[in-house]
């Protein structure tokens, strides 16, 4: 079924006396101009003035586009004390968004070996850090980076004076584990930052000949350093992680 609406001279001039003022309001919006463009006139420290666009604050330098047509990338120090300026708040407020691609690698390296005998029982102390390489494959710069890790060991009962000596270890699983960070600045495109972890200990001990322990306890005793665990933050936010070895490390969490 069709329904149709008849409607009378009047409603009908009523109805175009309504329309057309909406009309005439969105055909006067629709003629507006667009938004200028952020055209700002600069001048660099002998006075000389361009006027143009900032598009891009990169590190020390800066890109303009020209009220001409023409892009420009300069060194930001060789424009004004007030033009500085406002690249520094030009850059606050139209901060990218970081992009997260790192790749990361490490190596142990031992930092101290100490061999006494205490009584009957020969010690090693030794101590060992590892070095850390951290890069970033971003385009993007990423300011104020915080690289944690955890150094794991396997724990044994040795017999020694300094067993003990060093920071307080953490514990999860069978493990002991050292527990540090690193901040970083700032990293940039293909630009490796390599630091050493603090160290930590792993040590030994062995009864000399013709000793033996009254519990029937083995006369050997080693610790071993069982690889790092790493995770990079950003802004408090975990964005990558490394573990020397996943197998061994599943059932632990961090």
């Amino acid at each position: 079924m069709t329904h149709s609406i008849v409607l009378g001279p009047q409603r009908c001039r009523l109805l175009v006396h309504l329309c057309v003022p909406f009309a005439l309001l969105f055909l006067a919006l629709s003629l507006q101009p667009l938004p200028a463009q952020e055209l700002r006139e600069f001048r660099n420290s002998e006075g000389k003035s361009l006027q143009g666009e900032l598009l891009a604050v990169e590190g020390t330098s800066v890109t303009i586009k020209t009220n001409d047509g023409r892009t420009l990338k300069a060194a930001a120090n060789v424009f004004s004390p007030e033009d500085q300026a406002y690249f520094q708040s030009w850059a606050a407020k139209n901060k990218p968004k970081p992009v997260y691609q790192f790749k990361a690698g490490f190596a142990p390296k031992r930092s101290s070996i100490e061999r006494t005998e205490e009584g009957a029982t020969k010690v090693t102390y030794e101590k060992w850090a590892y070095q850390v390489t951290v890069e970033s494959l971003a385009s993007t710069p990423i300011e104020k980076v915080e690289v944690r890790y955890r150094i794991f060991k396997t724990t044994a009962p040795v017999v020694g004076s300094q067993v003990n000596a060093g920071p307080r270890l953490g514990r999860a699983g069978k493990y002991s584990f050292l527990e540090g960070k690193h901040a970083i600045p700032l990293m940039t495109l293909r630009k490796s930052i390599t630091f050493s972890t603090s160290d930590i200990s792993v040590n030994k001990s062995d009864l000399k000949g013709g000793w033996v322990y009254t519990n029937g306890s083995e006369e050997k005793r080693t610790e071993d350093l069982e690889g790092i665990w790493i995770k990079v933050f950003h802004e408090g936010k975990e964005v990558f992680e490394l573990v020397s070895n996943p197998t061994k490390f599943k059932d632990l969490t961090w």
